[in-house]
């Protein structure tokens, strides 16, 4: 069985004093700072809540919010974790979101709007980090 699972650890913060999240998919773990000056930490669990109650119907994608940078302005920008159904599983992937890239205002409601169709190879043909675990049996967890 394969676990996906992501947490705000608030008693964490980063040099910056930003917050700090933390997710798991499969056997990697990896930290990551969450600005809070746009979306408060309530606002990230309630898009993770949301983005965990759709595995249940096995989406073609998704994805889980990790830091949301003046999404009002054209220089502001997402970090996010994007997956996609790939056959028997989901293929998650770590993704940067430009404002300037994208049409109209971006809302941490509905983020799955800019999901970009999946690459992977980057504009130099290297192959884009990605994680794969099996939808089978797979448990999606959120903790606060």
């Amino acid at each position: 069985m394969a676990t996906v699972a992501i947490r705000y650890l608030p008693e964490q913060r980063t040099e910056f004093g930003d917050c700090v999240g933390e997710i798991r998919i499969g056997d990697f773990v990896e930290r990551f700072p969450m600005s809070v000056f746009d979306v408060s930490p309530d606002l990230y669990i309630a898009q993770w809540k949301r983005t965990q109650a759709r595995f249940a119907t096995v989406p073609a994608r998704g994805c889980f919010l990790a830091s949301v940078l003046q999404p009002a302005a054209p220089d502001g920008r997402v970090f996010w974790w994007i997956f996609y159904r790939d056959g028997d599983a989901f293929v998650f992937q770590n993704h940067l979101l430009l404002m300037s890239a994208i049409d109209g205002a971006f809302d941490v409601e509905q983020p799955e709007r800019w999901i970009p169709p999946r690459e992977t190879l980057t504009e130099d043909g290297q192959r884009i980090s990605e994680w794969r675990v099996p939808i089978a049996g797979l448990v999606v967890e959120v903790s606060e």
